[in-house]
């Protein structure tokens, strides 16, 4: 049986977005088909900027034409949030696709006004880490650490791997000031950003996945060294203010 050859990924996207939401006022599409690091498997991610009245934001994903494709359908106004939100937790995800993705149907003042916003907040960085967040994820990267332990059950033990991963590249970028990520995306702006380290990182968390811990131990405790290191000792925060509010539901 002969096996179907797909169209373009434009040709998926504009068919997509005709067949799903054609009152849109316009689209971006972004993800790895832009950057030109696709493979078989890879979506086609698009943001859908909606009239302002439209309120039913929502992720949407589906396939079309062999590909999948997944929708992030929003109003301009939603927009805005979602890139502030994501700047506010130290990563570009929506910027980077209203920056780099490609408008759709052409451009115009409303898909060159979000460009325009969008690369403006990414100009401007993430939020600095304040000392207590840094002190926060030194905490939680000493817990991890501590557990890490070639004789525990392999099960157990990738999972603190896992976690490790995510929030050792995280503070190794945001304590730069930098725009981090999460799972392939954090491993992507290593590699784009701090390539000598990337291949470090990369080697250590590699063994570690065979429990080979020394080199992980090693790199986690570099990474920690410029800012106090390990964290543990002494270590106190208090409760959210709004557990009182939870609290007075069982008062009676």
């Amino acid at each position: 049986m002969t096996e179907l050859k797909r169209p373009s990924y434009q040709e998926a996207a504009q068919a997509a977005l005709q067949k799903h939401y054609p009152n849109a006022v316009c689209a971006f599409i972004a993800g790895s088909v832009i950057r030109g690091t696709a493979t078989e498997k890879s979506d086609i991610d698009i943001t859908v900027i909606q009239p302002d009245d439209y309120d039913d934001v929502h992720r949407f994903s589906t396939v079309e034409q062999g590909w999948p494709i997944e929708f992030f359908v929003q109003n301009e106004q939603a927009n805005q949030y979602f890139m502030q939100k994501d700047r506010e937790r130290g990563m570009a995800v929506m910027m980077d696709m209203m920056c780099n993705g490609e408008i759709y149907p052409e451009e115009s003042a409303t898909s060159l006004r979000i460009r325009a916003e969008a690369r403006k907040l990414l100009e401007l960085g993430p939020p600095k880490l304040s000392a207590e967040e840094v002190d926060d994820l030194r905490y939680f990267i000493t817990d991890l650490l501590d557990d890490l332990d070639a004789d525990r059950p392999h099960l157990e033990l990738m999972g603190i791997v896992a976690r490790l991963y995510e929030k050792l590249g995280d503070f190794y970028l945001r304590t730069r000031g930098e725009w981090s990520g999460h799972s392939k995306s954090l491993g992507r702006l290593l590699a784009q950003n701090h390539p000598e380290f990337a291949n470090r990182f990369e080697a250590a968390f590699k063994d570690a996945v065979h429990c080979k811990l020394e080199g992980l131990i090693a790199l986690t405790e570099e990474v920690l060294a410029p800012y106090k290191g390990t964290l543990f000792e002494g270590y106190k925060r208090s409760a959210p203010a709004d557990w009182r509010d939870f609290r007075k539901l069982y008062t009676k």
